[in-house]
């Protein structure tokens, strides 16, 4: 198949790849880690192989795999898929390029900063994407919304509330205004605003933006996907600090059933998960609520 693929003309080569892009989602939501693995790696390989070669897109399937690997609990497989999509990135974004493919570099260096810790360079390239963007750079999906949204999470982790809550609304109110409220970005902002209601102490706000959020994952991914994992996370959280311990029993079973598929009961995620579960339990007097 790579042979072919070799010869394979522009357009359908790009087919192929976003094809196996696709199938590689699909199996990860599926908890088949090594079957994505493959379609991410032969996805890379088009994009290696693609005429004229694009290091945006190499990038985009390293960091799928990077993706993949971090939700199966493979932190250092992770590490090195990032570490070459990152590298790979930087070298060849050029200064004062403002093509859709710079700004979804710089989105991605963005991302990984965050991620990192790095909210100083993270602020930086989000502001960046922000000042090349344009309209028609939403027509795959809602990235000016996606950047805010990053923006607001970027603004939590520098304890700068009244910025993030100003980013994640204007993120909100794009997508109502252009009715985009069942597109899983939508939900990744519903979460955002939803940690900003939960930090300033509005526990009844933060539950309704969660349920929003989940709801819309439970549509999309199905209600056992490692997808819904943090969703189901941080309901547990809200609904313990509104005095409802058999309610966040119910929603950590749930992350435990889905962390028991994914990264197996051995990973420190499952440890910490059935830990804060039990605590709940014993406050809710061994009770679960099983409507969650």
């Amino acid at each position: 198949m790579k042979q072919a693929i070799e010869i394979l003309p522009s357009r359908e080569s790009e087919r192929k790849y976003q094809y196996l892009r696709l199938r590689g989602r699909y199996l990860a939501w599926s908890f088949d880690y090594a079957g994505a693995k493959k379609m991410f790696e032969e996805s890379l390989f088009v994009a290696e192989h693609q005429e004229p070669q694009n290091p945006f897109k190499i990038s985009e399937a390293l960091g799928w795999l990077a993706d993949n690997s971090r939700g199966f609990g493979f932190d250092r497989e992770a590490e090195r898929y990032w570490q070459r999509a990152f590298t790979t990135i930087q070298s060849s974004l050029k200064n004062g390029d403002s093509s859709y493919d710079a700004f979804e570099a710089m989105l991605t260096i963005a991302v990984r900063s965050r991620f990192d810790g790095d909210s100083k360079l993270a602020e930086e390239y989000l502001l960046r994407c922000l000042n090349i963007w344009r309209e028609e750079y939403d027509q795959k999906q809602p990235n000016f919304a996606i950047v805010n949204t990053n923006l607001a999470d970027v603004y939590i982790s520098m304890r700068r509330l009244k910025d993030a809550e100003a980013a994640a609304t204007k993120a909100y109110n794009y997508m109502l205004k252009r009715k985009l409220t069942t597109h899983e970005a939508f939900a990744f902002t519903a979460d955002a605003l939803s940690g900003i209601k939960f930090m300033q102490n509005d526990f009844s706000g933060a539950k309704e933006l969660a349920l929003e959020g989940l709801r819309i994952r439970e549509r999309i991914f199905g209600p056992v996907s490692k997808n819904v994992e943090n969703s189901l996370y941080n309901l547990a959280l809200i609904e313990d600090r509104l005095s409802s311990p058999t309610i966040a029993a119910c929603y950590l079973g749930r992350v435990l059933e889905i962390q028991k598929r994914s990264v197996g009961i051995e990973h420190e995620q499952y440890r910490s998960a059935k830990k804060l579960h039990d605590g709940i339990l014993i406050k809710g007097g061994g009770q679960v609520n099983t409507n969650c």
